[in-house]
């Protein structure tokens, strides 16, 4: 079994926190609201690479014409 792919594809609460760049309080508050998608594994947040890739998408401000 590959474990370097999944490893890479499940990311935990503080490396979220580093690619956006807030604080893990902060992430814990938009997993509660729902602004971003969270697993609880074992008693632990973890996230997936893709579903913050989305979000961060959907955070985009498009630029005026």
């Amino acid at each position: 079994m590959k474990t370097g792919f999944i490893q890479t594809q499940i990311l935990k609460i503080g490396e979220v926190a580093v690619i956006l760049r807030i604080s893990k309080p902060t992430i814990y508050r938009m997993v509660e609201s729902g602004r971003i998608p969270a697993y609880k594994i074992g008693g632990s947040l973890r996230f997936k690479l893709a579903e913050i890739s989305t979000y961060l998408e959907k955070c985009k401000i498009k630029p005026a014409n």
